[in-house]
């Protein structure tokens, strides 16, 4: 078994590890800063939902590590993952799991639905949020698939406060760094 927690040198490759493989992008985004996103947004939600600090902590130290593991298989689409069963290959997997559980807590009985939940919103939003930023830079091949995934967003976030889904998806076109940078004259 290799000795693995969140301090090994390994987990510094997720930096180097590109996401967005199936389409094209104008701006290259590495896990790293996907899960940083996802933890921002995940730990507000949480907060607007008025957990507790204990869930919260361990929204955010999971959302931190949800793709842990992509730093070994690198950003696979989903249903390749599920097809392939590569995200169930102990031998593969058992370092980045090492990893993520050194920083991870126990979810208590009863609370990782809505928990998931959160973390599953957040990733997705993240994910609608950079691909705003492409199609703001003249990315349009981008379109279809943000309108996809906001979709699911709002799907999944079914069981989630509906003003605070509504509040999530209008900064879907209201903000993008893009935009901002150019509107500020941050971009030139």
């Amino acid at each position: 078994m290799i000795d693995s927690n969140v301090l090994q040198p390994q987990t510094r490759l997720l930096q180097h590890v590109p996401r967005w493989g199936i389409i094209r992008t104008i701006r290259q985004q590495s896990v790293a800063e996907h899960s940083y996103y996802v933890t921002l947004y995940a730990t507000y939600i949480a907060k607007r939902m008025d957990m507790s600090v204990e869930d919260i902590h361990w929204i955010a130290t999971t959302a931190m590590g949800h793709d842990f593991e992509e730093m070994v298989s690198g950003d696979i689409p989903a249903p390749y993952k599920v097809a392939t069963n590569i995200d169930r290959n102990s031998k593969i997997m058992s370092a980045p799991e090492a990893m993520a559980k050194s920083i991870m807590s126990t979810c208590p009985p009863g609370k990782l639905g809505i928990r998931q939940t959160i973390i599953k919103v957040a990733d997705i939003f993240e994910a609608v949020m950079f691909l705003a930023d492409e199609y703001e830079m003249g990315n349009h091949t981008v379109t279809a698939l943000f309108h996809k995934l906001r979709s699911e967003m709002m799907n999944h976030g079914k069981s989630l406060p509906s003003d605070l889904m509504r509040e999530i998806n209008e900064y879907c076109n209201r903000a993008s760094r893009t935009r901002i940078l150019t509107n500020t004259g941050l971009g030139e």
